[in-house]
Order: structure tokens, then C-alpha cells, then sequence
């Protein structure tokens, strides 16, 4: 094979792997599906793990986007310092596709690919303002999360859900609703 040739068959290796989806970084109907999940449960932050999500999801009803739509919503009360272990567990193996990456609503997160796992995240913000770490934060996710799924029982305990909605579950929550939203909540620094 000739060089040419190799460099041209490398270049679509990496094009078709390095496939942007929700297990990677923002997709915008999960974003647009963890806004809906924070304003019903009245927290300030959601996070929306890419292993409840379907990966053949193409449009249309946010209800459509779950693989478990009858888990429920819990609202888990965080530190700032533990919202930003989540955002580190988040991005710990990136680029590589990872079922609990977060989908956020509320929050920004800018991190950095090259540092070391645990020290990638450089600034996270809620609407402009930094995260405070000893503050604490309402955080809506699916239930299945809030007690520790995808190994965030490592970030929090299940003893730290304060509220479970209410004759509402993820499909509920979301069904009926659509759209996406573009702007990218996640942030690569370098």
C-alpha cells in the first residue's frame, strides 16, 4: 500500500471514530431533554447520563431519547465540590465513549483533554457564575443516577436524594416535548 493511499485510509479511520454522540460530549436533544428534567423538578442543575439515552435516536419526541423511560426523577442535593467530581468523572476517559457522561442543564464545563483523569475540569459555571464548591446545589437525574448507577456512587451516596417528583417519571417528564439546542454546554480547552 502506498503511503498515500495509507494516509487517505487513516483519515477516514479517524473521521468515522471519532463519531460525536451523547457519550462524548453535548448532544443537543439531551441537553434540551436535561432542561426539561431540571425545570420539573425545580433544581438548579441536571445531569443526564449518556447511558440512559438511545444512540439511534434522530429526532422528534425527547420521550423517544430513552432506553428507561419509566426510571424515575430524583433531586440529589450536591456540593459544589461534588458537582465538580461529577463533571471530573464525566470527562475521565474522554475521548473514548463513555456511558456516564453527563448531559448537563444549568451548568457550563470547560475541560481539558490533555491533563491527567480528575484534574481535566478548568472552569464550570451556572449561569456566569462559578461553581462554589462548598455550596450546595439541587441536582435532578434520572433515579437509576442519584443512587449511584455508572459508578457515581463513588461522587455521592443514594442517603443524598431529597426528593423523588411525584407521580412523574423521565418519560412523562419529557414526553411530547422536542428540539435541540446547539450551543455546546461542554467545552474543550485544548
Amino acid at each position: 500500500m502506498s503511503f498515500r493511499l495509507f494516509g487517505l485510509v487513516l483519515a477516514t479511520l479517524c473521521v468515522s471514530s471519532a463519531f460525536a454522540g451523547p457519550d462524548t460530549e453535548s448532544f443537543g436533544p439531551a441537553q434540551v431533554a436535561a432542561d426539561a428534567i431540571r425545570a420539573a423538578a425545580k433544581a438548579d442543575i441536571a445531569f443526564l447520563p449518556a447511558g440512559v439515552l438511545k444512540a439511534n435516536f434522530k429526532g422528534g419526541d425527547l420521550a423517544g431519547l430513552l432506553q428507561f423511560p419509566t426510571d424515575e426523577v430524583a433531586v440529589v442535593q450536591l456540593t459544589g465540590a461534588q458537582v465538580r467530581q461529577a463533571l471530573e468523572k464525566s470527562v475521565a476517559i474522554y475521548p473514548s465513549p463513555n456511558p456516564g457522561f453527563l448531559q448537563l442543564s444549568g451548568i457550563n464545563a470547560t475541560f481539558s483533554k490533555s491533563e491527567d483523569p480528575n484534574k481535566r475540569v478548568v472552569s464550570a459555571t451556572l449561569f456566569g457564575a462559578n461553581l462554589d464548591d462548598s455550596k450546595k446545589y439541587r441536582v435532578a437525574m434520572p433515579g437509576s443516577l442519584a443512587r449511584g448507577g455508572l459508578g457515581y456512587f463513588t461522587v455521592w451516596k443514594e442517603t443524598q436524594i431529597i426528593e423523588m417528583l411525584k407521580g412523574q417519571n423521565l418519560e412523562t417528564v419529557l414526553k411530547g416535548k422536542s428540539g435541540t439546542d446547539n450551543q455546546p454546554r461542554w467545552k474543550i480547552a485544548d
